[in-house]
């Protein structure tokens, strides 16, 4: 197992693609114990000869300048493949995803869709988490979509359709748009827009990173992306999560009392020097000469002597 990890390594392999096969081998050594065909599974915890993978996936998601200018040049060179792309980058619906969505997964007055197809490879399957998801619109996206609905209804009229089609995005034989002459498509408008070559998968890496980057919670954004559990949304884009906040390590030192810090509904704490037994003596106790000197009548002995 050694020698064929180095060799696969050697041929350019990566060592997540090497570490997959191993691990299939694993599955097939394990069945192999259980039918007593071998004593040992040799393909077990692939990790002690393979280098160390790193969990943070390499990512490049468009920063917030570079996205606007995308948007602005495709709005103005490819208005009838706008919507699609401003959608891209408002939900992080993958590829698949996008091109897949019906008008009957979106809702305009709660502004969200469901995401429950996924187009990929000629098929419709469900979307990769095998579940659907709810994923918020914001209002410029529902404006825009709500656009491209009546445009899509006149649109039906005029090529003498007989209902709209299903299709959210769609060609003009009304069929989902092809994945890909869409990125064909994509590459172009960055070039044109003076925008660094990114995948088109990077649109959704862009949704996620301005989400953490306005000090979204990375709970919301599991949820939006559609991620099997937190961990992944915390691999992926940790290192954009905002941090560094002094001031919140701050508040865990003890309280400095300042004399005039206190507000009027919180005196000031003042430090006098003590008083003596007299100055504690009620006026009507002071003016007499019996009792004792704490304000106080004659003590019972029985309270304050234990002994008797």
């Amino acid at each position: 197992m050694k020698a064929f990890a180095v060799g696969c390594l050697q041929r350019g392999l990566s060592a997540k693609t090497v570490q997959n096969i191993i691990r299939t081998l694993s599955s097939l050594f394990s069945h192999a114990i259980e039918d007593n065909l071998i004593t040992a599974n040799p393909a077990l915890r692939p990790g002690k000869f393979l280098p160390k993978i790193s969990k943070r996936r390499s990512i490049n998601p468009l920063n917030r300048e570079e996205l606007a200018l995308f948007l602005a040049h495709t709005k103005t060179v490819a208005p009838t493949l706008y919507p699609a792309f401003l959608c891209a980058a408002r939900t992080g619906l993958r590829q698949g995803e996008l091109l897949a969505l019906q008008w009957e997964d979106i809702s305009f007055a709660g502004r969200f869709v469901e995401v429950r197809r996924n187009f990929t490879h000629g098929k419709m399957t469900t979307p990769k988490s095998g579940e659907s998801r709810r994923v918020d619109l914001s209002r410029e996206l529902t404006a825009t979509l709500e656009t491209l609905q009546l445009d899509r209804q006149f649109e039906a009229a005029t090529r003498g359709w007989k209902e709209v089609p299903p299709w959210v995005f769609c060609n003009e034989q009304g069929q989902p748009l092809n994945q890909n002459r869409i990125r064909l498509k994509f590459f172009r408008l960055l070039k044109g827009a003076g925008v660094r070559q990114v995948r088109f998968h990077d649109l959704r890496h862009s949704f996620a990173s301005l989400l953490l980057q306005n000090g979204e919670s990375p709970v919301y954004v599991k949820d939006q992306m559609g991620h099997s559990s937190i961990q992944v949304t915390v691999d992926l884009y940790g290192h954009l999560i905002p941090g560094g906040n002094k001031q919140a390590v701050d508040r865990l030192d003890t309280p400095v009392l300042l004399p005039n810090s206190a507000t009027p509904a919180q005196p000031a704490a003042t430090f006098a020097r003590p008083v003596s037994s007299n100055q504690l003596m009620p006026p009507a106790v002071m003016g007499k000469g019996y009792g004792v000197d704490d304000g106080f009548r004659t003590r019972d002995l029985r309270i304050h002597n234990p002994a008797l």
